[in-house]
């Protein structure tokens, strides 16, 4: 028994998967430190914040924190989950293709990928994992973004002329095409899972 749970352990915290999980939860903190530094920096009241949520909910600093460090420790836990949780069940069709399989593990049936825009994960486990994934991603993203954004818009004519012409596509459209890749990414790496939990009952 002994061994048995030792395996399980080995083959679930593997190195490249702990690596992966210290790597971007790193990344997740370092660039939401870079965020509020520059935001504290050039918009010390956030007036000029461009998280919606700030404006909507007339946050202070004091609860903008909060918010912030409740986002970045839910996305890393979320995170966690997504690499070394071992509850996810795939379909029971093995021959599906990538087409095939991504709306069945997303939604439990087949259905248009238009679908794939307007509807969540079919159950909890895919939702956190998903959170895990698209989350830890587009929060560094944005962070990156944000940092950029308020340096430039600060320091440089050039970049206040590409931003105030490339608005709203940038930033938000950025955010919003990197949360389809994400999905995108995502799926493609349950795909691989399904095919490796494939190759492993066959052997």
């Amino acid at each position: 028994m002994a061994l048995d749970f030792k395996t399980m352990t080995a083959s679930r915290f593997q190195q490249p998967r702990v690596f992966e999980f210290l790597f971007l939860a790193l990344l997740i903190v370092l660039t939401r430190i870079s965020d509020l530094f520059v935001t504290k920096k050039y918009s010390p009241d956030l007036k000029f914040e461009a998280n919606p949520l700030i404006s909507f909910l007339k946050l202070h600093w004091s609860t903008f924190l909060i918010f912030q460090i409740i986002l970045s420790l839910g996305v890393i836990l979320c995170l966690f989950y997504d690499l070394f949780s071992k509850k996810t069940k795939y379909p029971d069709d093995k021959s599906l293709s990538f087409s095939e399989f991504a709306p069945i593990h997303w939604f439990g049936k087949k259905r248009h990928p238009i679908f794939f825009l307007l509807a969540f994960a079919k159950d909890w486990d895919l939702r956190i994992k998903f959170l895990g994934y698209a989350g830890s991603r587009l929060l560094i993203l944005i962070g990156i973004i944000a940092t950029i954004s308020w340096v430039g818009l600060a320091n440089s004519e050039m970049f206040i002329s590409f931003y105030n012409s490339s608005f709203p596509l940038f930033p938000y459209g950025l955010v919003v095409l990197g949360a389809i890749l994400s999905l995108y990414f995502f799926l493609k790496k349950e795909y691989h899972k399904f095919k490796d939990e494939i190759f492993v009952s066959n052997n």
